[in-house]
């Protein structure tokens, strides 16, 4: 069985991205004293597996680093 959403619910799933990055920056403003990269490495990690990553998998991609923004707007402009 895929566990991937189907693109049908491209819509939905852009919506409760919105909704969880909307409601992480409110966490984060009322609760200074968290650690915002390890909540929002667990949002992400969180999102990730709704949308049918497994578990293990979604951890590994979010704990790796993010690339410097010099290299992703390389990365852009190299597929634009």
């Amino acid at each position: 069985m895929d566990t991937l959403l189907p693109i049908r619910w491209t819509c939905q799933a852009e919506a409760v991205v919105a909704g969880a990055a909307l409601c992480l920056g409110r966490l984060l403003r009322d609760s200074p004293e968290r650690d915002d990269a390890e909540v929002a490495d667990q949002v992400a990690e969180d999102l990730l597996r709704m949308f049918g990553l497994p578990g293990n998998e979604a951890h590994e991609i979010c704990r790796q680093p993010l690339p410097d923004l010099e290299t992703a707007a390389d990365r852009q402009g190299a597929t634009a």
